[in-house]
């Protein structure tokens, strides 16, 4: 289902119980309890031992455009000086899961290609010191954006990355509308599935619902029904 469908079967739902005027009832409030309800159940259901993600919630921004930043300007944990490659766009905010952010997976464009290693900024200061990972490239996330860096005696590396691929979870699917695949097609778009399994829906629904019946019983209504705006809180 898309977004909108999710709308619709909300609103449907909300017109059959009479809970409130459906013309005075924004379809971006709807949205909004979609986003937060969605992004409250993964959080819960990632507290759970042994919980696996499921592929549906999970989103691609296609392929990011990096740019050449100055280290020492950017980044002042890290060493100063030389350049560092980050994304040019700041990546949307993430769901939180149990002791990580959101971001499932950053690599090459290349969907068969091993992906980096995704660290903290913390453990970034320190790879490429181990023995297996002295020509490996990391990635990490900074101020919004996710950041490249390798431990290599040539850094020259940056020069030759001009996009990678990054998938993650994020609180509002909407936002990957920003980023395009390799086709030029935007990665989300309103015709596109929503990142979430219909079984999922028959819990949120029934929360978002439970959760917002006071808000909806106080949207005004219009007790005469005709062309005059004379609506009253119930």
């Amino acid at each position: 289902m898309t977004l909108l469908e999710y709308v619709y079967d909300l609103r449907g739902i909300i017109r059959n119980n009479r809970l409130v005027d459906d013309d005075r009832l924004d379809d971006r409030l709807l949205r909004e309890w979609v986003h937060t309800n969605r992004s409250a159940w993964i959080r819960k259901e990632s507290s759970k031992g042994g919980w696996q993600i499921p592929t549906q919630i999970v989103q691609s921004l296609g392929a990011v455009l990096l740019e050449v930043s100055d280290r020492s300007k950017s980044i002042a944990l890290l060493t100063t000086g030389g350049s560092i490659l980050r994304t040019v766009l700041k990546i949307p905010k993430t769901v939180e899961l149990k002791n990580r952010d959101g971001i499932t997976e950053v690599g090459p464009v290349d969907k068969i290609a091993l992906p980096f290693s995704y660290v903290t900024i913390e453990r970034a200061r320190y790879f490429g010191n181990g023995r297996f990972n002295k020509s490996a490239i990391c990635a990490f996330p900074y101020d919004e954006r996710i950041y490249l860096w390798a431990n290599l005696t040539n850094t020259s590396f940056y020069k030759y990355i001009r996009y990678i691929g990054v998938h993650g979870i994020f609180e509002d699917p909407t936002e990957a509308s920003q980023f395009n695949h390799v086709n030029g097609q935007p990665c989300y778009s309103d015709d596109d599935e929503y990142p979430m399994s219909s079984w999922m829906w028959k819990f949120l629904r029934e929360e978002i619902l439970e959760a917002n019946i006071d808000k909806l019983l106080r949207i005004p209504v219009d007790k005469s029904n005709d062309a005059d705006d004379d609506t009253q809180e119930r």
